[in-house]
Formats: structure tokens, C-alpha cells, sequence
């Protein structure tokens, strides 16, 4: 496990800055001048050159490229264009709000999927199989933001239980108010990840029940329920847990939208900001940050793969 993690740290260090030199590269062919933007309408010819001097974007793409590289390296990735912050502070401040609805999204998702899973794969056929097979398959023709508009209606328009957008910090409305504001947003994003993880394991389930340790902790006469949580889950759930690990990457990508349409102020609105007011520092820092997240999810997951998978045998010696 650790020579993996090792072969994990190491590559994403080349893919890392492959991808900063992609965004670089595509920030050219962005609309609108940085400088102009931020030198306003008003702002004379000379005075957006000598701000183009200031802020470097005089210099050649490679130059510019190589300067930034050499200080995020050193943990520096640049002050934002129009808030004057630096990215990391920016970046920090927005993140607990993002991670907090990627969390919900995830619990909620694997205990969804973990109920429905079970209940599919259990009685393959019957009712429960093609009620929870349904509600899966709607889950995952729903894109995020629909179904978010489907849950203000319901929930907030109709029976009014829960604010419909906005965030409110816990040290101003407490926890019980916070948690208010993340429950829409992290149910509109855990629509897809928790039908894979039905699918998923629903699939695990029905093909491991019929392995030859299972039959034989059948025969032994365990209980239904011990032979599922004890023996047949570990295996079956191999498929859910590494789908879970894209998607998990995937959900910060999703809160781009999920912020938006809620109102929330984490890091998939500051992209959004960022990309409209062209403040490139913001960009080359936000996309890199996404990545790595990306890549350490993904190591997380293959450690947990790693644990889940028993030794030859394993199975039917714990039977």
C-alpha cells in the first residue's frame, strides 16, 4: 500500500503541471482583456498598457508560465486581480462551504445507495428490486440542477421546510440554521453518485450470492442478514466503492452549478466569478486545487480497495 502511494504522489505531480499549462493556454482564448476589465470603461489607452506592464501580462506565455510555476511551488499562487487576496486565502475561505455540501452529498449518497442496494440485490425480481432499480434509473437521467429545482419546489415552495437559497455561517445562525442551508444543495448533488451506488451494488450483490463460500455460510445455517453483512457485502461492495471514488471527484466539479443555483459562496461560485471577470490568478489556482483534490480522492479510494480485497480464500475460510 505505501509503494502505491507512492506511484500516486508521483504521478500527479506531472499531470498537475500538464494541466496548469492547459489552463494557461486556454485563458488566452478567453474574451476581453484582464487589464481592461479591471482599469475600467473609462481607463485611457496608455493607462491599460501600463497596467498590463504591471500585472506581467505583457510578458510571453512561457515566461508568465514558469514565473507562476516557480512560486506555486513555493505555496504562492498569486493575489486576485479585483479582491486584491491572495488566491490561497481565497480559496481557503470558500472551501469549508464547498466541502461541506460535497460531505452531505456524500453521506447522503452511500446511505441511500446502501439502502437501496441492498433491498435490489437481496430479492433480485421482486418488488423492492424494481421499485429501488426505478428510482436509480431516474436518479441518473436527473441532471443536478433540475433536480435541485425539483427539491426548492417540493421542499421549500411547497412545504416550506427548508430556505430555498442563501448560506448563513454557524457563528451567525447556529448549527441547526447552517445545516438548513446545505440540506437542498447536497441533495441535489448526491442524486447521481447515490443511484451508481444502488446500481452498483445491486449488481455486486446478485453476482456474489452466488459464490460458493455464500452457499456454504448458507449451509451452515447462518441467518440471512449475518451471511449479507458479513461475507457477501465486503466483496460486493468493491464496484460501489470505486465508483463512489470518481464520483466523489466529480461532485466538485458539480457544485459549480449546485452553488449557483443556490446562492452559496464556495469555491464553484468563486470559479464561476473568476472565469466571467477574467481574473486569471484565481483560474490558475482554482483548477490545479481541483485536480489535486481529484487525484487525492482517488488515492483514498485505491487504499480502501486495497483493504476491502481479501486474501485468496479469505471468503470461504470466514464462512
Amino acid at each position: 500500500m505505501t509503494a502505491m502511494f507512492i506511484r500516486r504522489v508521483l504521478s500527479a505531480v506531472p499531470l498537475l503541471i500538464l494541466v496548469s499549462m492547459l489552463v494557461f493556454s486556454l485563458t488566452e482564448l478567453l474574451p476581453g482583456d484582464p487589464a481592461r476589465s479591471l482599469a475600467g470603461t473609462g481607463a485611457s489607452a496608455e493607462q491599460v498598457a501600463a497596467l498590463r506592464t504591471q500585472l506581467g501580462l505583457d510578458r510571453p506565455l512561457p515566461v508568465r508560465y514558469l514565473h507562476w510555476l516557480g512560486a506555486a511551488v513555493r505555496g504562492d499562487l498569486g493575489t486576485s486581480l479585483f479582491t486584491k487576496r491572495p488566491v490561497v486565502t481565497e480559496i481557503a475561505d470558500r472551501l469549508p462551504i464547498t466541502a461541506a455540501i460535497v460531505s452531505g452529498a456524500l453521506i447522503i449518497s452511500i446511505v441511500v445507495g446502501l439502502v437501496l442496494g441492498l433491498a435490489a440485490g437481496r430479492r433480485p425480481g421482486g418488488f423492492a428490486d424494481h421499485a429501488a432499480t426505478g428510482i436509480a434509473t431516474l436518479g441518473v437521467a436527473i441532471p443536478h440542477f433540475v433536480l435541485g429545482i425539483l427539491l426548492i419546489a417540493i421542499l421549500s415552495i411547497w412545504l416550506k421546510l427548508l430556505p430555498i437559497a442563501g448560506y448563513v455561517p454557524v457563528n451567525r445562525g447556529g448549527w441547526v440554521v447552517w445545516l438548513k442551508h446545505l440540506v437542498l444543495p447536497s441533495l441535489a448533488l448526491a442524486g447521481l453518485l447515490a443511484a451508481d451506488i444502488t446500481r452498483q451494488l445491486r449488481s455486486g450483490l446478485v453476482e456474489t450470492m452466488d459464490e460458493d463460500y455464500v452457499r456454504t455460510a448458507h449451509a451452515k445455517g447462518l441467518p440471512e442478514r449475518t451471511v449479507v453483512l458479513r461475507h457477501v457485502l465486503r466483496m460486493a461492495a468493491r464496484p460501489a466503492v470505486a465508483v463512489t471514488a470518481v464520483h466523489a471527484a466529480q461532485l466538485f466539479g458539480g457544485s459549480v452549478v449546485v452553488e449557483e443555483l443556490f446562492s452559496l459562496p464556495g469555491v464553484g461560485s468563486l470559479t464561476v466569478n473568476a472565469v466571467l471577470s477574467r481574473d486569471l490568478p484565481l483560474i490558475y489556482g482554482i483548477v490545479p486545487f481541483a485536480v489535486l483534490l481529484a487525484v487525492g480522492v482517488t488515492m483514498v479510494s485505491d487504499m480502501l480497495l486495497a483493504l476491502m480485497n481479501p486474501a485468496p480464500g479469505a471468503g470461504a475460510e470466514g464462512a
